[in-house]
């Protein structure tokens, strides 16, 4: 807000002294997100409800980097949302906080159940509707449309129609990946492999999916990252185990 870090309750003593609307996210990739929706909404007006535009003015997209203490950015929004909550209907009103879910009320044992199946919302704070924000733009129109920006190769749809025709493996096996990083406490590792170990030679594309050479895999994170070959063979248990539930 005023480029200092402040503590939750200092946070709202400031909105209760203000006039304005507050969207408060976790982070600059939230923020970045939020405002282009805004920005798309401002600039559509002949096809935004007029009191739709009207609830736009005074918005602030605020993020939770600027708020200090122990919790990490999601705890501390659902702080600020708890307290604010609490206060008169002037002040709570023009607070909203938007969090990720993450793997909050989906259970994965014995099969995959999404236990809400729609935003959550609790007073002031809502939750994804997915893991996180970019669940958002999982959709191959969305993908189309970027892939059309940005690739200007004669190849382009050719390309795109086999990553099209590939792309219901290849978010099940995203999937598959990460709840296995997350019951076996690799999760934070998981996300270094795809950016640093599981490369091309990891991936097998054949005519009807996209599948991941784990013995290729292998090679790279006893190679790269010195994890043992237990962990390894565990967490590749349980990759096959919820590649079957995600197929």
């Amino acid at each position: 807000m005023n480029g200092l870090q402040i503590n939750p309750e200092e946070y709202i003593t400031e909105i209760s002294f203000s006039k304005n609307r507050f969207l408060l996210v976790e982070g600059s990739d939230d923020e970045a997100f939020f405002t282009l929706i805004y920005n798309f909404l401002r600039s559509n007006k002949a096809q935004t409800p007029a009191e739709n535009l009207n609830l736009l003015k005074n918005i602030i997209i605020d993020t939770a980097e600027g708020i200090k203490g122990e919790l990490g950015n999601r705890a501390k929004i659902e702080k600020i949302c708890e307290l604010v909550a609490q206060e008169s209907s002037n002040v709570s009103n023009r607070v909203l906080g938007f969090v990720d879910r993450e793997f909050r009320e989906f259970e994965y044992n014995n099969e995959l159940n999404d236990n809400i199946k729609t935003h959550k919302i609790n007073n002031r704070l809502i939750w994804s509707r997915g893991h996180s924000i970019e669940n958002y733009f999982f959709e191959i129109s969305t993908l189309r449309e970027t892939f059309n920006d940005y690739l200007i190769s004669s190849l382009y749809q050719e390309a795109f129609e086999i990553f099209e025709s590939k792309f219901d493996y290849i978010i099940r096996t995203a999937c598959a990946l990460s709840l296995a990083g997350f019951s076996e406490n690799l999760l934070q590792l998981i996300a270094t492999f795809l950016e640093k170990s599981l490369d091309w030679q990891c991936i097998d594309i054949t005519s009807t999916s996209v599948k991941i050479n784990l013995e290729e895999w292998k090679k790279i994170l006893d190679k790269k990252f010195n994890l043992d070959q237990l962990r390894i063979e565990k967490l590749f248990n349980k990759f096959e185990t919820y590649l079957n539930m995600t197929n």
